[in-house]
């Protein structure tokens, strides 16, 4: 069940009215939420998601097995395995976990008697609005103006958004229910421009936590009601007594990191003539060897170009494997995450074996998925570069709009042998969704991060003042 059988299910439904379903499955066993972002914030909200679903569904009628009787079960095969994840690589033993995960399903309905499944999870939107003041979807709508004046209200565009999607499965892997309540937005309007939100702090918002919930449980906690009709509240306050409206015209917007105070290039000079690449870490990407050779083939040139010696990644790697091995690995088998105490010891013996053999700074180079806000013109721009979000020249077909799609960048560190930090810069790659037809859509990942130009000018809008002459 679960993610591993989505992928079938999802062509098998059976929509079933909730009085009647209730009424066919009265238990109903719920599957944990997936951390949709990594920190502690996010892991609480998982737990708040979980608690709020299996307290609706018993006010609806259900027994209830919750997300933290399933968890038991996966510790209690998970321990039994040794663990799936790597302890040098932190790499997932997919066969394992995934036989560690059927395991665990097939023991919560054993042990449970359980004839159904709820699976849900935090999946993102692309929403439509004509008036930035009231933007609808998911049975929830936010005013989304922040700091600007009332004219601007009348804006027509799409922005990003997360939703609570719930789905349930019975024991033939049918789906029987779908439906879903909207958390939050991922932007909100500043002085005529789209800026990021704190998606964390929309996360663990108890408020909107429970509204999504409660949306999207509505028709189990109603008899199938309808939502439309129904007198909405204005306030946070509210949101618990009916949950399909909650204007919040104090959205959490993020506070952009300031970038750590680089060195001027002078003064890096002074301090560091060696540099030794990092590899770049796999985003994902199926010909990530090409695109790592590309993009440290492309470093390199720019750093020697800048008058700097470099060392290959091949070097660092070695002496970071050797350090991984000396500290008995950085991951926890069990749970995957990193081992903190672990990895400061590896890198300090990394940095001890590079400076002895003369490095004197790493360069650590990472993919990163940014938002690219656009204009009216379909143009986005976002650190440093440009690109039309429009794959034909049909446009919004004559609805221009302003909003925000999602752009990959280069970021690179550079970080002396005392691990301090020397400078960091970004540079624009290419965008990940274009518009095409009627929607965004996702460019195909093989087709990303290979283009020469816009490798040339992400390396050089990244590596900047290092390598160039004010």
């Amino acid at each position: 069940m679960g993610v591993l059988l989505l992928a079938v299910v999802r062509a098998n439904a059976e929509y079933i009215p909730p009085q009647e379903l209730k009424e066919r499955y009265p238990v109903v066993g719920i599957m944990p939420v997936p951390q949709p972002l990594p920190g502690e914030e996010a892991k609480a909200a998982v737990a708040q998601f979980d608690a709020q679903l299996a307290s609706v569904m018993r006010s609806a009628g259900f027994e209830v097995f919750d997300a933290n009787a399933y968890r038991a079960i996966e510790a209690e095969y998970t321990q039994a395995s040794g663990g799936y994840f790597d302890p040098n690589t932190g790499k997932m033993n997919k066969q394992l976990r995934d036989a560690v995960f059927n395991r665990s399903v097939q023991a919560f309905q054993e042990r449970h008697q359980l004839r159904a499944f709820m699976v849900p999870h935090v999946e993102p939107r692309q929403v439509e609005f004509v008036d930035i003041g009231h933007v609808y979807w998911d049975g929830v709508q936010e005013n989304l103006l922040a700091k600007t004046a009332f004219f601007m209200r009348s804006r027509q565009g799409r922005l990003g958004a997360i939703s609570l999607q719930v789905q349930i499965f019975d024991d033939r892997m049918v789906k029987v229910f779908d439906s879903s309540g909207g958390i939050g937005a991922t932007s909100a309007m500043v002085r005529d421009k789209f800026v990021e939100i704190d998606v964390a702090a929309v996360l663990s918002d108890p408020a909107r936590i429970t509204r999504a919930v409660q949306v999207a449980l509505w028709p189990l906690t109603h008899n199938g009601e309808s939502t439309a009709g129904v007198e909405l509240p204005t306030t946070a306050e509210q949101v618990t007594s009916n949950p399909f409206r909650w204007t919040n015209p104090h959205v959490p917007l993020a506070v952009a990191a300031a970038p750590a105070l680089s060195l001027s290039r002078s003064e890096i000079r002074s301090k560091v003539a060696t540099i030794a690449l990092q590899p770049i870490a796999d985003p994902g990407h199926p010909k990530m060897d090409e695109v790592r050779t590309q993009y440290e083939a492309q470093l390199t040139s720019a750093l020697q170009t800048g008058g700097f010696k470099v060392t290959p990644s091949e070097v660092y790697a070695q002496a970071f494997d050797a350090a991984v091995q000396e500290v008995h690995g950085i991951y926890d088998p069990i749970s995957g995450e990193q081992i903190a105490a672990n990895i400061e010891r590896a890198q300090q013996i990394v940095y001890r074996v590079l400076r002895e053999q003369g490095v004197d700074a790493i360069l650590n180079a990472s993919f990163e998925i940014t938002r690219a806000p656009y204009d009216k013109k379909g143009q986005a721009t976002w650190d440093g570069t440009a690109e039309s979000i429009f794959v034909s020249n049909a446009g919004f077909e004559g609805k221009p709009g302003t909003g925000v799609t999602s752009g990959i960048s280069l970021a690179v560190k550079l970080i002396d042998g005392s691990g301090q930090q020397l400078y960091e810069g970004r540079g624009g790659v290419e965008l990940s969704a274009r518009y095409s037809g009627d929607r965004f859509r996702n460019r195909p990942v093989e087709d990303l991060l290979l283009d020469s130009t816009k490798r040339i000018q992400a390396v050089r809008i990244a590596l900047g003042k290092l390598v160039e002459d004010p």
